[in-house]
């Protein structure tokens, strides 16, 4: 198999061919190529896949695919590509000819940095796809090269050419191949007939290959001779001269064949504790352990027969007794010297103690046998791969999460089980952190199936090596679990918030009905003939108070169950808070008393309204269930400003706050309850009361407005839970306004108003004609159409109703973009934003303005709309 990145020159010799037979300049082929021409041409040699690469796109420059894939098809018949020819025509059939040359372990797969999978959908019908490895780019022109050689393959033993389909994609390319998988009598004749031919001329290109690896082995041959004579003239020489035996460490001796010592150097007493010449004395049988005479004993039999070309050093280890009867292990190193006879005459050796390395291989064997005993039990899979990506090592848990046996996965790239392990890594990489890495990943088994994995890794080095080694975990089922849980808890997280709109039901009623006496009641005052001017303006007044009060109290209803863009803007507390009493007071019993306590100074804050709106309804809503027999709650606006002296808490910041507290008399919290209050899903509610959601929210729409939250509460005594917001400043306010005023109220261009309801249509033309708008009007979502198909010209914006007869506002969108992509829209509907109907509007960051709006606020949108920067 090819190396990393290294590319064969065999299919080059013919492609340059083929350029020379089209007066093409190779000059102009290899002037990004960092190799001469004659290394190109030369079958033997291989050169980087960039050079390769860079080489085949120069030549698809000149030629067109049509031109590349044909001159594959002929190819086979060139001189350095005819002996795949030859020898398929004797040995092969066309399926084993293709498995040959395109196989996973084929000829091509050999000469290039890719894998080949071969397929067999249907007989004469096979798949090739072609994956670059170690993420190399890979080269269309030369898989159009490879379609034709698919092609022609069959040719060249006789057989009719295949039709190939080459589809390429990011990594490689994907072959669809049909070829005759049976041989007709004609084709088979006509094999039969040229089996002779085959047969002499695989015979002569043998012969060329023998002549070209016999002149290689006499050059092998006599390099080896001049090696040899090197080596026996240092042995020679190694045995005239006088050891050096005092300068070294290691022990020096010299033996005959039957282990008797004639020399031994004087290290031996640092080694041992015995005295050279108390060592020459010894009764070798008592110093060596029985293991350690048998490993001599053998050594020394297959030295007597060895041949004096063959003669090398042997090594082995033994064990030796001290002079206090201590152990120690030797490394000892034996040559002998032979005679002319070949065997040896005497034994010459080198010793050195190696006994701490023996005992650190033991602590290694032990915790090897430890490692083994872990990695094969574990549940989770363990695989280790070198820094090429391809696995060294996996446990049996691998087999039982990815379906690949573990011969299989030996050599396996960890893309294969994990595609995006290697970017995980890189980003681990560059947060330069010391601990190990771990991520939640998708997994792909053998079968194809997709499972999601939580795996961890740590990088080390091993002999010079880089290895990463993982441990992972299918989480496919709990994953699921999770999501399942998840989907509960948001459909009970809205049946309470339903249940929290249940209870404010009546209230609303209550209140929409005093609204109403109101209205209809100063309506009729108005249509009384005798009514004066003033008086009439007087009712006309209290009419508009009473419908903002109306518009008002439905967008605090519809806040408990939408989710909105954030649009921050100058609120002042105490308005806000009072604005959501009678909300709070629907929601509480009749046993709990409620308490506001203002600022005195109305301070200002910068935030959404409907989000702190929000917070301060869960809060009370937490007081209220903290409080089951009844109890005070009081809702209190303070300001105060912090310096960095004033900071207790490491969540706290330097500035100018509102303080808006909310304060209960109920039962407390624990420190440990406090401690976890913010954190999702935690409740100390009973089973199907509560999500634990609620102050997770709060904790997120505080933050959002850089805030922070203090949280004292002693158990049985109540809670006191301060939200601090940053005071606004004289700039915020002057800006905001400084908006809002800017915006003119009128203009000249044509607006369509499609709207469903006569009343409310023919209310927003009269208010949009009298800015000097020239409004065309439609009642439903079909007539829209028709409408800007005849106008689509003319007409600068539309304001569409969300829901309407025959065809509602998203579809008419559409239409009228397919007509104009440009067109410029303003949704409008009673619904809010965030609603079943109108999600799409949030989703897709559309214009919209909710029902119902007044005058002024429906112009100040058009006019904001029609003067975006970038639009006519």
């Amino acid at each position: 198999m090819q190396s990393q990145g290294v590319a064969s020159c065999r299919n080059l010799q013919w492609i340059l061919d083929l350029c020379a037979e089209r007066h093409i300049d190779p000059r102009r082929l290899t002037r990004h190529v960092p190799h001469d021409l004659d290394r190109l041409r030369d079958p033997s040699v291989d050169i980087d896949w960039q050079s390769f690469l860079a080489l085949l796109t120069s030549v698809g420059n000149y030629l067109t695919d049509d031109e590349l894939y044909e001159a594959g098809t002929r190819s086979w018949q060139h001189k350095h590509l005819r002996m795949y020819a030859v020898t398929g025509k004797l040995l092969f059939r066309v399926g084993d000819q293709f498995h040959a040359v395109f196989g996973p372990g084929g000829v091509m797969a050999r000469l290039y940095p890719f894998d080949l999978v071969m397929e067999h959908p249907a007989p004469g019908h096979l798949t090739v796809t072609l994956t670059m490895r170690d993420a190399l780019p890979p080269c269309r022109t030369f898989q159009t090269i490879l379609a034709g050689q698919l092609a022609g393959l069959p040719t060249s033993i006789g057989e009719p050419a295949a039709k190939v389909k080459v589809c390429h994609t990011e990594s490689g390319a994907v072959f669809d191949v049909w070829y005759q998988s049976k041989m007709g009598p004609w084709t088979r004749m006509k094999r039969a007939l040229a089996l002779p031919l085959a047969a002499r001329e695989s015979a002569r290109q043998l012969a060329v290959t023998y002549d070209s690896l016999l002149d290689q082995y006499q050059e092998l041959r006599a390099e080896s001779e001049k090696l040899k004579a090197t080596e026996q003239r240092a042995l020679e020489s190694e045995t005239r001269y006088q050891l050096l035996e005092d300068n070294i460490k290691d022990v020096i001796w010299i033996m005959d064949p039957q282990l008797r010592m004639q020399y031994i150097s004087a290290s031996i007493e640092s080694l041992i504790g015995f005295s050279k010449e108390e060592f020459l004395t010894l009764d070798y049988g008592e110093l060596f352990t029985e293991d350690s005479r048998a490993q001599l004993r053998d050594m020394v039999r297959r030295g007597r027969w060895r041949n004096l070309d063959a003669s090398g050093p042997s090594i082995v280890e033994i064990e030796v007794k001290t002079r206090n009867g201590a152990l120690k292990w030797l490394e000892v190193q034996v040559n002998f010297v032979l005679g002319s006879d070949g065997k040896p005459l005497r034994l010459l050796g080198m010793a050195r103690d190696i006994s701490e390395r023996k005992a650190f291989e033991f602590r290694l064997q032990e915790s090897e046998e430890s490692y083994r005993a872990i990695t094969t039990s574990a549940q989770d899979a363990i695989v280790t791969a070198d820094h090429n990506n391809r696995i060294t090592f996996a446990n049996p848990a691998t087999e039982r999460i990815f379906g690949y046996s573990l011969e299989e996965l030996e050599g396996m790239s960890l893309r294969q089980l994990m595609p995006n392990a290697h970017s995980g890594v890189l980003l681990y990489q560059q947060s330069r952190e010391d601990q190990p890495g771990s991520m939640t990943i998708e997994g792909i088994k053998r079968s194809g199936l997709r499972v999601s994995l939580e795996a961890s890794f740590a990088e080390h080095d091993l002999r010079g090596s880089h290895y990463i080694t993982w441990i992972i975990r299918d989480i496919t089922f709990r994953t699921r679990i999770e999501q399942e849980r998840k989907a509960l808890e948001q459909q009970l997280h809205a049946a309470q918030r339903m249940d929290s709109i249940g209870q404010l039901t009546g209230g609303i009623a209550h209140d929409f009905n005093n609204l109403l006496v109101a209205i209809n009641g100063y309506a009729e005052l108005g249509l009384a003939s005798d009514a004066g001017e003033a008086r009439l303006k007087q009712y006309m007044e209290e009419i508009l108070h009473a419908g903002e009060r109306a518009a008002d109290m439905t967008n605090k209803l519809l806040a408990f169950s939408r989710r909105q863009i954030i649009e921050p803007k100058p609120l002042q507390v105490n308005q806000l808070i009072y604005g959501i009493e009678k909300i709070i007071d629907r929601l509480l019993p009749e046993h709990i008393s409620t308490r506001f306590v203002p600022d005195l100074t109305d301070p200002t804050i910068v935030a959404d309204p409907g989000q702190i709106e929000q917070v301060v309804v869960n809060l009370a809503v937490n007081a209220r269930d903290a409080m089951p027999h009844g109890g005070q709650l009081t809702i209190s606006i303070d300001q105060t400003s912090l310096a960095k002296g004033d900071l207790k808490r490491s969540y706290q910041r330097t500035g100018n706050f509102v303080i808006i507290r909310v304060e209960d008399t109920g039962s407390g919290m624990t420190e440990d309850i406090r401690k976890r209050l913010f954190e999702p899903f935690f409740t100390t509610k009973p089973e199907g009361a509560g999500t634990g959601l609620g102050m997770a929210v709060v904790f997120g729409i505080v933050k959002q407005h850089d805030g922070f939250i203090d949280v004292e509460s002693i158990q049985g005594k109540g809670s006191k839970l301060e939200i601090y917001l940053p005071l606004a400043g004289v700039d915020d306010v002057h800006q905001n306004q400084a908006q809002s005023s800017s915006t003119p109220n009128g203009g000249h261009e044509t607006i369509l108003l499609v709207e469903d309801n006569l009343h409310v249509r023919d209310l927003a033309r009269l208010i949009l004609s009298d800015a000097g708008y020239v409004v065309i009007e439609a009642n439903d979502g079909a007539e829209a159409i028709d409408v800007f198909k005849a106008n689509a010209n003319s007409i600068d914006l539309v304001v569409m109703d969300v829901v309407m007869p025959r065809l509602g506002g998203k579809q008419v969108m559409k239409q009228m973009k397919q007509i104009d992509p440009e067109a410029r829209i303003l949704f409008t509907s009673g619904y809010s934003s965030g609603g079943i109907h109108t999600n799409f509007i949030l989703e897709e960051g559309l214009d919209f303005i909710p029902k119902p709006y007044g005058a002024e606020k429906l112009r100040e949108r058009v006019r904001s709309i029609l003067d975006k920067p970038g639009e006519a």
